[in-house]
Order: C-alpha cells, then structure tokens, then sequence
C-alpha cells in the first residue's frame, strides 16, 4: 500500500518499515516527545521592543523589507554575506508579528548558537516570554518567541505564525530532506531564510509568486570585504611569504590567525614559528 509519513512526508519504500503490520517512517523515527499545544498558549501582551542599537542605511532598507514583505505575505530569503548583521534584519517584522499576536520561531541548526540567540532575544523582547528548545532542553513549549534547532521543529505543526530559519546552508540542516519537511510542517503563516551561501535550488525556489530576495553584501560599517588570494608554491616559498605577513600584521598590531587542515601541519608549523 501507499504509505505517506505524517510528520515527515517521506514516501520513499526504502525508508519504510512495518511493525504489526503497521507502516512507520525510519527518516524520522527518532524523533518522538511531546509537541506543543495550538490551543491553550495565548501570546504575553506586547510592549515595543528594546532596540539598544542602530541600523546601518543599508540594513534599515533591507528591514522595513523583510517587514512589508511579511505583511504581503511573501516568504524571504535574506542573501547577506557573513558579519552583515542578518539577525538585526528580522528585529522589526518579529516586533509587527508579535503585535498581531503572532507566533514566532527563530530556528538554528546549532544547539550554541540557539543559547547565544535566546539571550539577545530576551534583551531586546523584554516583555515577551523567550524560550529556548534543543537536545535535552525542552520542558516548556509554548512562548512568544521559540529559539530552537531544526531539529526540535517536528514538535511544531502549523504553529508558527512568522518562522525565521538561519544558516540554511549549514550542518545538518542542508540537503537534509527530513528537516526540510519538518520546517515547512511547523508554518502556519510566512517564513523567511538567511544565508551567506545559498544553493541554486534555494534561489530558484525564492524567484517564484510570493517569494522575494533580499540582498546585502556590505557589512554594516561599509568597508569593502576582503578578497582572499591564492599562492601556489614550494613549501620554503610559502613559509618565506608567510613569515613577511606575519611581521608586516605584526608591527601594525594585527590580530593573525593561521589555520592548518592537519593537526600535524599545525604541530610542525608551531615549532618553526
């Protein structure tokens, strides 16, 4: 018979099994817990947010984008480069949403950068309850603002009315079909991706009906980013090159940071500095 997996959409035969008789999905068969009532949490009463910053012009515009495009309801892909202040960028459609008395996800593959994230969030939403959810932290379900992994998102369905969802292009989210799915499941209303590095298949989803992208490429104090260069060469001229960098960052009391693929590269490299 035709089995479709109700948490994940999973389809494929391969990743079916039967117990009893009965068809269960081995994509997602780990994630089982307790899921997040769509009745009985109302949304805290909202005051305005505690903005302790300003925007850069470029940022402000790329803002008051995100914000009317949520209000079209389109979904968003936030195209950004790395240090251009994404998270910035969502601040003011996250304060219109929560005054519609909306729900808001914040989602993150990585459980550090989720801890990070809910500390900023709670700073800058006072008022609003902020929750964090990840791997053996998930006691309370329902806030104003959820911060949590992708992987906590099969706890959700239809439930979030503004869904934010961050490093798309990162472990273990990317080409993941299974998360994927679960993202799309936890929406109710409109979503919006940042990334540095989207894949074609995401840019080609965003330039459809409903859809808009938004670029940055500047950083938010509008210095040009730095391009790396390439040098091919023996060891001995690699290492002489290396040397007249690190007196030239040195006597202009630079920070330097030199990176090795190996432990025993780093180990050898060490010694000689």
């Amino acid at each position: 018979m035709d089995y479709i997996c109700p948490l994940c959409g999973n389809n494929d035969e391969k990743y079916i099994g039967y117990l009893n008789g009965k068809p269960y999905c081995r994509r997602c068969i780990s994630f089982k817990g307790e899921s997040a009532s769509n009745e009985f949490y109302k949304p805290t009463h909202f005051y305005k947010a505690d903005f302790s910053y300003s925007l850069s012009e470029e940022q402000e515009k790329i803002s008051l984008e995100v914000l009317q495009g949520y209000k079209d309801r389109k979904n968003t892909l936030i195209y950004a480069v790395c240090g251009a202040g994404k998270t910035e960028l969502v601040f003011k459609v996250i304060e219109y949403s929560l005054n519609k008395g909306g729900r808001v996800g914040f989602s993150i593959p990585r459980k550090d950068v989720v801890i990070e994230l809910a500390l900023r969030l709670k700073n800058t939403f006072k008022n609003n309850k902020v929750i964090s959810l990840y791997g053996g932290h998930h006691e309370d379900l329902n806030g104003d603002i959820t911060v949590l992994t992708t992987h906590q998102l099969y706890r959700f369905e239809h439930y979030f009315d503004l869904l934010i969802l961050d490093e798309i292009d990162a472990f273990p989210y990317k080409d993941n079909p299974t998360l994927e799915a679960l993202f799309k499941r936890s929406i109710k209303g409109n979503y919006v991706m940042m990334s540095a590095t989207p894949s074609k298949r995401i840019i080609d989803e965003f330039n459809s009906p409903n859809h808009q992208i938004l670029k940055l490429f500047h950083r938010y104090h509008n210095n040009p980013l730095p391009l790396p260069k390439i040098l091919i060469g023996f060891s001995f001229v690699k290492l002489l090159i290396l040397f007249y960098k690190l007196n030239k960052f040195i006597k202009e009391n630079k920070p330097v940071l030199v990176f090795t693929p190996t432990i025993k590269e780093s180990e050898n490299l060490y010694s000689i500095l």
